[in-house]
């Protein structure tokens, strides 16, 4: 990941992350509305959406913890409470949607990941970083 953040760019490969995942989400949802509901179209959504969460997750830990770098293990530690929390009330609000179909569940995912990709895009942007210096 670190080779390609490097030859892209911190914010291009967060940005493709989240991208990929909003519309495997979408489409994993759009399969679910038609009707498809035999596991490969159910699980191969999810295949794509780990993909881009292998994106974006490393290169949102790395951003976060360099915002701190005296506090690395604060920042890291506090970015993975969050998640763990926002999972773990999700879990309990969709603990009141049926289950009778994946249709709650992709729209659920779908809606995160469409929020997420909001929030990333008209969110506060980082600062440019300083030209390296010159050689010589």
């Amino acid at each position: 990941m670190s080779r390609y953040a490097y030859r892209i760019g911190v914010q291009r490969m967060l940005a493709a992350g989240i991208a990929i995942q909003a519309a495997a989400a979408l489409t994993g949802w759009g399969f679910a509305t038609a009707g498809l509901w035999h596991p490969f179209w159910l699980f191969a959504p999810w295949a794509v959406i780990g993909f881009g969460q292998g994106l974006a997750l490393p290169t949102l830990t790395a951003n976060a913890v360099s915002l701190a770098p005296q506090h690395a293990g604060t920042a890291s530690g506090l970015l993975g409470f969050s998640q763990q929390m926002v999972g773990a009330l999700s879990v309990q609000a969709m603990s009141l949607a049926s289950t009778a179909n994946p249709i709650a569940v992709t729209a659920f995912v779908a809606a995160g990941s469409v929020f997420g990709l909001g929030a990333f895009w008209l969110g506060p942007k980082p600062a440019p970083a300083p030209p390296a210096p010159a050689a010589g």
